[in-house]
């Protein structure tokens, strides 16, 4: 008897409750999105959420957790996956990957651990589908890096030196995340952009990495129109916050100097 009166006690539980939410759409012409609240709280989501286009095809969808995101999400762009992974209380938790379409395919970009929206533990990073390197956010420990025998200036001691070094100076996103900050963040000067159906500028900087993985002395060495000029700078002040791994000759962390070309793309297309 208890246990028909339990199971009688699950069901009518679990249909009180879903009487409770509400399904909601909002659209701004472009962009829509769908999903479900409580009923009685109207800005509270709860339940599945979907984010698209005009064309209907899927940006972001994931659940919710009374207001907060939860469960497995999904980001796509141009309707491709770029990323999967979870969230707890809307903090990135458990296993995240991010992908890049590329003429072979889609390539593995990330891939590792979140616990409350900061990375731990190893991640492996990939450039070109190849794997790069192999991090470890807890350790602050590089375990691997891919081969590379490109001559890097470094400050060893008092000495300056053209070498190549044990690892060279390495973004801990992966070279492919660095980039598509890059290309994300920038934007091309609108002065050029009303006179001209097709630009192209390339604006290359130089900075160094300490021994800590901080950026210094961050310089434009090959200029073009200064709102190139300013823009470069100014998209690059925006991985000043990040630390590097360092460069390592002989066993130690040192000083390395990186050049950086910055390329600025803008064609109009007529309709």
């Amino acid at each position: 008897m208890k246990y028909l009166i339990f199971l009688t006690f699950l069901f009518i539980s679990h249909y009180t409750f879903s009487q409770q939410l509400v399904t909601k759409k909002i659209s701004d012409h472009k962009i829509n999105s769908e999903f479900t609240v409580i009923k009685d709280s109207p800005d509270v989501k709860h339940g599945y959420y979907r984010h698209h286009d005009k064309l209907n095809s899927t940006i972001s969808e994931g659940f919710y957790k009374y207001g907060s995101k939860d469960s497995v999400w999904k980001i796509t762009r141009n309707k491709t996956l770029t990323s999967t992974g979870s969230f707890k209380n809307d903090l990135a938790t458990g296993v995240w990957k991010s992908y890049r379409t590329m003429k072979k395919g889609v390539c593995l970009i990330d891939s590792g651990e979140y616990i409350n929206d900061q990375k731990v533990n190893e991640w492996a990073c990939f450039d070109q589908c190849n794997l790069e390197l192999r991090y470890n956010y807890s350790t602050k420990k590089l375990i691997y890096h891919a081969k590379d025998s490109t001559f890097y200036s470094i400050i060893s001691g008092s000495d300056t030196l053209l070498v190549t070094p044990d690892n060279p100076p390495l973004y801990p996103g992966g070279k492919a995340n660095f980039r598509n900050k890059i290309a994300t963040e920038i934007r091309f000067p609108k002065e050029f952009v009303t006179t001209h159906k097709f630009f192209a500028r390339k604006v290359t900087l130089s900075f160094w990495v300490s021994e800590t993985g901080t950026i210094e002395e961050v310089t434009v060495i090959k200029k073009c129109e200064e709102p190139f000029n300013n823009e470069a700078i100014r998209v690059f002040k925006y991985f000043e916050g990040d630390t590097w791994i360092p460069a390592a000759y002989e066993g130690k962390p040192v000083k390395s100097k990186i050049i950086l070309p910055i390329n600025f793309y803008f064609e109009y297309i007529l309709d």
